[in-house]
């Protein structure tokens, strides 16, 4: 059994468990519903809440086991806002994190409101304008799934190319980078689409 969003549910004979250092973390918010909106462009375009996130840099430096449940809790929260489906992997990971601190922030907003709507949109494309300016002159691109959801993008430049005003114009070949992650973003795009309605109640 499969659902997105409140009292979502899923059977699994194996449980899902926070690391130590993610329940640490998490355990350790406090909900505000006066807290301020931010919104972060690195390592995933959108909102969140200064609740939630109290210090990005401080909780950069927590240990990659519970730092990667900590990140991959807020693409699943995003796909919960879009209605898009998840994936078992995914919706284990959030009945356990929610079932384990059912009071932690990041669980009291599974909803938006227009204007946070609004402002987590805007968030989305501005993260992708970014991301492609970012990697606009780069020869290679490399993407690593750290875990489902998570995903570490390097870049190589050459910077011995430079472009000869005195050579002939010359057509330009889209670069791989630009190909992967057309495709990144064609799997989200699709994703989107291939949302299917919930069950009343």
């Amino acid at each position: 059994m499969r659902c997105v969003g409140k009292g979502a549910t899923v059977n699994s004979e194996t449980p899902v468990m926070l690391s130590k250092t993610a329940q640490a973390y998490l355990s350790a918010l406090t909900y505000r519903p006066a807290a301020e909106r931010r919104t972060c462009y690195f390592p995933a375009s959108g909102i969140y809440w200064e609740d939630e996130i109290p210090d990005l840099q401080e909780l950069m430096k927590l240990p990659e086991d519970g730092l990667l449940q900590i990140l991959r809790l807020f693409p699943i929260r995003y796909g919960i806002w879009e209605g898009a489906p998840l994936t078992e992997d995914e919706q284990q990971l959030w009945n356990a994190a929610r079932s384990q601190l059912p009071d932690c922030p990041l669980f009291q907003r599974v909803e938006l409101s227009p204007d946070d709507q609004l402002a987590q949109d805007a968030a989305v494309r501005t993260g992708t304008e970014i991301t492609k300016a970012v990697f606009a002159d780069a020869d290679q691109l490399r993407v690593v799934e750290k875990c489902p959801g998570v995903q570490e993008i390097s870049a190589t430049f050459d910077l011995t190319k430079r472009s000869n005003l005195t050579s002939p114009p010359t057509v330009r070949i889209k670069p791989r980078w630009a190909r992967i992650l057309d495709r990144i973003l064609r799997r989200r795009q699709a994703r989107l689409h291939d949302v299917r309605p919930l069950p009343p109640g």
